[in-house]
Protein backbone atom coordinates (compact mmCIF):
# COMPACT_ATOMS: atom_id res chain seq x y z
CA UNK A 1 0.00 0.00 0.00
CA UNK A 2 2.83 2.36 0.92
CA UNK A 3 4.65 1.58 -2.30
CA UNK A 4 1.53 2.34 -4.35
CA UNK A 5 1.12 5.67 -2.50
CA UNK A 6 4.74 6.58 -3.15
CA UNK A 7 4.33 5.69 -6.82
CA UNK A 8 1.18 7.86 -7.20
CA UNK A 9 2.90 10.78 -5.44
CA UNK A 10 5.90 10.53 -7.74
CA UNK A 11 3.62 10.49 -10.81
CA UNK A 12 1.73 13.57 -9.60
CA UNK A 13 4.98 15.39 -8.89
CA UNK A 14 6.23 14.56 -12.36
CA UNK A 15 3.03 15.90 -13.96
CA UNK A 16 3.12 19.14 -11.96
CA UNK A 17 6.73 19.70 -12.90
CA UNK A 18 5.96 19.65 -16.61
CA UNK A 19 6.32 22.95 -18.48
CA UNK A 20 2.61 23.51 -18.95
CA UNK A 21 2.06 23.60 -15.19
CA UNK A 22 4.88 25.97 -14.25
CA UNK A 23 4.33 29.65 -13.45
CA UNK A 24 6.91 30.59 -16.02
CA UNK A 25 5.05 28.72 -18.74
CA UNK A 26 1.78 30.44 -17.77
CA UNK A 27 3.47 33.85 -17.86
CA UNK A 28 5.11 33.12 -21.21
CA UNK A 29 1.79 31.96 -22.64
CA UNK A 30 -0.04 35.16 -21.66
CA UNK A 31 2.86 37.32 -22.79
CA UNK A 32 2.72 35.66 -26.20
CA UNK A 33 -1.03 36.22 -26.41
CA UNK A 34 -0.66 39.90 -25.47
CA UNK A 35 2.11 40.31 -28.00
CA UNK A 36 -0.09 38.78 -30.71
CA UNK A 37 -2.97 41.11 -29.80
CA UNK A 38 -0.76 44.20 -29.93
CA UNK A 39 0.77 43.02 -33.18
CA UNK A 40 -2.69 42.55 -34.71
CA UNK A 41 -3.76 46.00 -33.53
CA UNK A 42 -0.53 47.43 -34.88
CA UNK A 43 -1.16 45.88 -38.26
CA UNK A 44 -4.63 47.42 -38.37
CA UNK A 45 -3.29 50.86 -37.43
CA UNK A 46 -0.47 50.55 -39.95
CA UNK A 47 -2.89 49.60 -42.73
CA UNK A 48 -5.18 52.52 -41.92
CA UNK A 49 -2.32 55.02 -41.80
CA UNK A 50 -1.04 53.72 -45.10
CA UNK A 51 -4.54 53.94 -46.59
CA UNK A 52 -5.23 57.46 -45.28
CA UNK A 53 -1.81 59.11 -45.43
CA UNK A 54 0.39 56.79 -47.46
CA UNK A 55 2.68 56.28 -44.44
CA UNK A 56 4.61 53.03 -44.02
CA UNK A 57 4.78 51.95 -40.37
CA UNK A 58 7.03 49.29 -38.81
CA UNK A 59 4.59 46.88 -37.14
CA UNK A 60 7.03 45.43 -34.62
CA UNK A 61 5.90 46.01 -31.03
CA UNK A 62 8.60 48.50 -30.12
CA UNK A 63 7.88 50.58 -33.21
CA UNK A 64 4.11 50.42 -33.43
CA UNK A 65 3.31 51.04 -29.76
CA UNK A 66 4.20 54.76 -29.91
CA UNK A 67 2.06 55.04 -33.05
CA UNK A 68 -0.91 53.44 -31.27
CA UNK A 69 -0.47 55.78 -28.31
CA UNK A 70 -0.17 58.76 -30.64
CA UNK A 71 -3.34 57.87 -32.54
CA UNK A 72 -5.17 57.33 -29.25
CA UNK A 73 -4.00 60.74 -28.03
CA UNK A 74 -5.15 62.45 -31.24
CA UNK A 75 -8.58 60.80 -31.00
CA UNK A 76 -8.88 61.93 -27.37
CA UNK A 77 -7.79 65.46 -28.30
CA UNK A 78 -10.34 65.58 -31.13
CA UNK A 79 -13.11 64.37 -28.82
CA UNK A 80 -12.24 66.96 -26.17
CA UNK A 81 -12.16 69.76 -28.73
CA UNK A 82 -15.64 68.80 -29.90
CA UNK A 83 -16.90 68.80 -26.33
CA UNK A 84 -15.37 72.19 -25.61
CA UNK A 85 -16.07 74.10 -28.79
CA UNK A 86 -18.89 72.40 -30.69
CA UNK A 87 -21.62 74.32 -28.87
CA UNK A 88 -19.89 77.69 -29.22
CA UNK A 89 -21.18 79.95 -31.97
CA UNK A 90 -18.78 80.85 -34.74
CA UNK A 91 -19.92 84.16 -36.14
CA UNK A 92 -18.86 85.64 -39.44
CA UNK A 93 -17.90 89.24 -40.03
CA UNK A 94 -18.73 91.77 -42.73
CA UNK A 95 -21.89 92.39 -44.74
CA UNK A 96 -21.63 89.07 -46.57
CA UNK A 97 -22.02 87.14 -43.30
CA UNK A 98 -24.16 89.68 -41.48
CA UNK A 99 -26.94 87.17 -40.88
CA UNK A 100 -24.51 85.15 -38.71
CA UNK A 101 -23.56 88.15 -36.56
CA UNK A 102 -25.09 88.63 -33.11
CA UNK A 103 -27.42 91.66 -33.07
CA UNK A 104 -30.36 92.62 -30.91
CA UNK A 105 -33.82 91.83 -32.32
CA UNK A 106 -34.39 95.54 -32.99
CA UNK A 107 -31.36 95.66 -35.28
CA UNK A 108 -32.60 92.63 -37.21
CA UNK A 109 -36.02 94.24 -37.65
CA UNK A 110 -34.38 97.38 -38.99
CA UNK A 111 -32.31 95.35 -41.44
CA UNK A 112 -35.45 93.51 -42.56
CA UNK A 113 -37.29 96.76 -43.24
CA UNK A 114 -34.33 98.15 -45.18
CA UNK A 115 -34.27 95.08 -47.41
CA UNK A 116 -38.04 95.30 -47.91
CA UNK A 117 -37.74 98.93 -49.03
CA UNK A 118 -35.33 97.76 -51.73
CA UNK A 119 -37.72 95.00 -52.80
CA UNK A 120 -35.39 92.33 -51.39
CA UNK A 121 -38.14 90.39 -49.66
CA UNK A 122 -36.29 87.10 -49.40
CA UNK A 123 -33.42 88.75 -47.52
CA UNK A 124 -35.96 90.66 -45.44
CA UNK A 125 -37.56 87.41 -44.34
CA UNK A 126 -34.13 86.04 -43.41
CA UNK A 127 -33.54 89.10 -41.21
CA UNK A 128 -36.96 88.73 -39.56
CA UNK A 129 -36.24 85.11 -38.81
CA UNK A 130 -33.00 86.12 -37.11
CA UNK A 131 -34.94 88.70 -35.07
CA UNK A 132 -37.32 85.97 -33.92
CA UNK A 133 -34.49 83.62 -32.95
CA UNK A 134 -32.60 86.32 -31.05
CA UNK A 135 -35.81 87.36 -29.29
CA UNK A 136 -36.48 83.78 -28.17
CA UNK A 137 -32.87 83.40 -27.08
CA UNK A 138 -33.14 86.54 -24.94
CA UNK A 139 -36.20 85.09 -23.22
CA UNK A 140 -34.32 81.79 -22.70
CA UNK A 141 -36.83 79.88 -24.79
CA UNK A 142 -34.01 78.89 -27.15
CA UNK A 143 -30.28 78.38 -26.80
CA UNK A 144 -28.75 79.96 -29.88
CA UNK A 145 -26.22 78.09 -32.02
CA UNK A 146 -25.49 78.27 -35.74
CA UNK A 147 -25.04 74.49 -35.71
CA UNK A 148 -28.71 73.88 -34.94
CA UNK A 149 -31.25 73.20 -37.63
CA UNK A 150 -34.77 74.64 -37.68
CA UNK A 151 -35.97 71.21 -36.63
CA UNK A 152 -33.74 71.45 -33.55
CA UNK A 153 -35.25 74.84 -32.74
CA UNK A 154 -38.79 73.50 -33.19
CA UNK A 155 -38.11 70.67 -30.75
CA UNK A 156 -36.59 73.12 -28.28
CA UNK A 157 -39.59 75.45 -28.42
CA UNK A 158 -41.92 72.50 -27.97
CA UNK A 159 -40.03 71.46 -24.84
CA UNK A 160 -39.74 74.91 -23.29
CA UNK A 161 -42.93 76.65 -24.46
CA UNK A 162 -45.39 74.09 -25.85
CA UNK A 163 -48.06 76.76 -26.43
CA UNK A 164 -45.78 78.42 -29.02
CA UNK A 165 -44.85 75.20 -30.83
CA UNK A 166 -47.57 75.33 -33.50
CA UNK A 167 -46.95 78.98 -34.36
CA UNK A 168 -43.18 78.53 -34.45
CA UNK A 169 -43.57 75.48 -36.67
CA UNK A 170 -45.60 77.52 -39.16
CA UNK A 171 -42.94 80.21 -39.13
CA UNK A 172 -40.00 77.87 -39.72
CA UNK A 173 -41.78 76.04 -42.52
CA UNK A 174 -42.59 79.30 -44.27
CA UNK A 175 -39.01 80.41 -43.84
CA UNK A 176 -37.68 77.16 -45.33
CA UNK A 177 -40.08 77.40 -48.25
CA UNK A 178 -39.19 81.02 -49.02
CA UNK A 179 -35.49 80.83 -48.27
CA UNK A 180 -34.73 77.60 -50.11
CA UNK A 181 -37.43 77.66 -52.77
CA UNK A 182 -36.71 78.35 -56.42
CA UNK A 183 -39.34 81.05 -56.91
CA UNK A 184 -39.23 84.76 -56.14
CA UNK A 185 -40.59 86.13 -52.88
CA UNK A 186 -43.46 88.59 -53.07
CA UNK A 187 -44.27 91.52 -50.84
CA UNK A 188 -47.38 89.68 -49.64
CA UNK A 189 -45.27 86.73 -48.48
CA UNK A 190 -42.96 89.14 -46.69
CA UNK A 191 -45.85 90.87 -44.91
CA UNK A 192 -47.43 87.55 -43.92
CA UNK A 193 -44.12 86.40 -42.47
CA UNK A 194 -43.69 89.76 -40.71
CA UNK A 195 -47.12 89.55 -39.06
CA UNK A 196 -46.71 85.91 -38.07
CA UNK A 197 -43.35 86.73 -36.47
CA UNK A 198 -44.82 89.65 -34.54
CA UNK A 199 -47.61 87.41 -33.28
CA UNK A 200 -45.13 84.77 -32.14
CA UNK A 201 -42.97 87.26 -30.27
CA UNK A 202 -45.98 88.90 -28.62
CA UNK A 203 -47.32 85.54 -27.46
CA UNK A 204 -43.86 84.58 -26.22
CA UNK A 205 -43.26 87.88 -24.49
CA UNK A 206 -40.16 88.46 -26.63
CA UNK A 207 -39.40 91.40 -28.83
Amino acid sequence: MASEYEKARDQLSEILNRDEFTDQQWFDDWRARLSNMVESLGNIVAQQLHSWLGIEVDTRLGSVLPVILGVTFLILLWWLSRRLFWSQEIRGSGEKNSKDTVFSPAVWWEKAENHAKEGEYQEGIAMIFQAVLEGLVQKEILIGSRFKSNRDYREEVERNRPELASLFQQLTRRFDRVRYGNGTTSKEEYMDFYQLSQELLEDGGAG
